[in-house]
């Protein structure tokens, strides 16, 4: 007997968000999906990284059609805060449509579910191949 996952759509409102997990980490140059059960017509994804315990936007995706249920990406420097940060832990967040996400994460009694978080990583080798040109004399 084999125990099958129900599919993210079919898990009800306890599991808003299926995919990415805390565990994931996604490398650069990598496709991958988010996942979402959300009864709203109209979501947006916001993104974040946490400065001084503080959340920073980093990327954000509005007005996707909720019933495509996934979202596919792929990971490049623009989710990585400047620097040569390898690996950063990031919070997503999604709210229906129109909704404010500095007035929600900042209102500890937001009806939304909290932000989810995984994590991005990108080479050491990758950033010193694709930041630095040589120069020669």
């Amino acid at each position: 007997f084999m125990f099958l996952a129900r599919p993210c759509y079919d898990r009800g409102n306890g599991s808003p968000f299926c995919a990415p997990v805390s565990s994931d980490v996604w490398e650069i140059g990598t496709s991958n999906e988010f996942v979402w059960n959300y009864k709203q017509e109209n979501i947006s994804l916001y993104l974040y990284y946490k400065d001084k315990y503080a959340y920073q936007p980093i990327k954000n995706w509005t007005s996707i059609h909720r019933a495509t249920g996934s979202l596919a990406v792929q990971v490049d420097n623009s989710w990585f805060p400047s620097g040569n940060i390898t690996t950063v832990v990031l919070y997503g967040y999604y709210l229906p449509q129109g909704v404010d996400p500095a007035a929600e994460l900042a209102n500890p009694e937001s009806q939304f579910p909290r932000p989810f978080n995984f994590s991005v990583e990108r080479k050491y080798s990758y950033i010193h191949t694709h930041t630095h040109t040589r120069t020669h004399t």
